[in-house]
């Protein structure tokens, strides 16, 4: 009788000892990460060559890019193929070539290698080096009328050479070849074809750039404008706030990033800056640290040979891999690392 009283006592000692630590568990909180951070990866996932575009090898040069809707503008720069492709980024295929308009009765076509792409309530701007931006309704691809005449020079409706472009609210902002050219959105009309004068150009603080290296500008959302200054190893920041009507107007900041390479193309995501160097290879600077945290010219799926123009959308960076004659796009693939204790 003792032996089953002593028994009976261990299980209900070990039932109650189960009943406190399940409630101890129960109602203690979990541990809260104290610290998280997120880094990113790359992988390649699309690539574009001549032949998906329809090309023969030799005909096929890639330059800027931008995307509208679903749809990919790609500039061909090949010599004798000058052209602004059109890709279906769900079809996944060309859908046009663009590269001859009408006007006035003439067949008109491109006077130089695009160098920027834009859009702006369903207007198309396309910029040149031969000195001009030929402006498009979006969804017709049917001309407007012309910025610039064609013909480099100082005067107040030319341009000396189109080398970048951005669109900020009604400032169409141009790198030229030794300054910054401002024209305004709401001057652009049919009846001002080749005549639409400046607004505001700045003064010769960037550098001139003689051996027409490729150049990009990007926008952020506080209304500047970084645009990659080859020559001088630096990214220029410009403040739209300062622009203002009339010449020599200094319209870059103190905010100049320098660097210790040639920069070419940039595109921001988030607090990053892709900026990809004369060496082909593509920097990433992060913005709140205020320096370049690491560099690539490979990720799992594609290895770089020159990349030049960059583009960001929808957590992707699209690159022209200007050695390879290729666009390529990357995914970029968020991951947090939590730190306890």
């Amino acid at each position: 009788m003792k032996t089953i009283y002593a028994l009976l006592m261990c299980i209900c000692l070990f039932a109650c000892t189960k009943t406190v630590t399940e409630d101890v568990i129960r109602n203690t909180p979990a541990e809260l990460p104290s610290a998280s951070h997120i880094y990113y990866s790359y992988k390649a996932e699309e690539v574009i060559d001549a032949g998906k575009l329809g090309y023969d090898p030799g005909m096929f040069t890639p330059d800027c890019t931008y995307i509208y809707g679903d749809t990919l503008f790609i500039a061909n720069t090949q010599s004798g193929y000058l052209s602004l492709d059109l890709y279906s980024l769900s079809a996944h295929k060309k859908i046009k070539e663009f590269t001859r308009w009408t006007y006035n009765g003439n067949t008109e076509q491109f006077s130089g290698r695009i160098q920027a792409i834009s859009v702006d309530h369903g207007i198309l701007y396309v910029a040149n080096e031969g000195s001009c931006i030929d402006v498009f309704d979006v969804r017709t691809l049917k001309f407007i009328t012309r910025i610039g005449n064609r013909n480099w020079g100082a005067g107040t409706t030319q341009f000396l050479h189109t080398h970048a472009m951005a669109i900020m609210g009604n400032y169409i902002i141009v790198r030229m070849k030794n300054r910054i050219q401002v024209m305004l959105q709401s001057e652009v009309s049919a009846e001002k074809y080749q005549n639409i004068s400046f607004y505001s150009r700045g003064n010769s603080d960037i550098g001139v750039n003689n051996g027409f290296a490729s150049h990009q500008m990007a926008i952020d959302s506080t209304g500047r404008v970084f645009l990659t200054d080859y020559v001088q190893q630096k990214i220029q920041v410009i403040d739209t706030a300062l622009i203002k009507k009339g010449d020599n107007i200094n319209i870059t900041t103190g905010q100049t990033i320098q660097l210790g390479f040639s920069p070419q193309g940039i595109a921001l995501y988030k607090n990053l800056m892709y900026i990809s160097g004369g060496d082909g290879s593509i920097r990433i600077y992060d913005r709140n640290k205020k320096e370049v945290i690491t560099a690539f010219k490979s990720v799992p799926g594609y290895t770089i040979s020159n990349a030049q123009k960059l583009l960001v959308h929808n957590n992707q960076l699209w690159i022209t891999d200007i050695g390879a004659k290729k666009i390529v796009r990357i995914d970029i693939l968020p991951n947090k690392i939590e730190e306890y204790g």
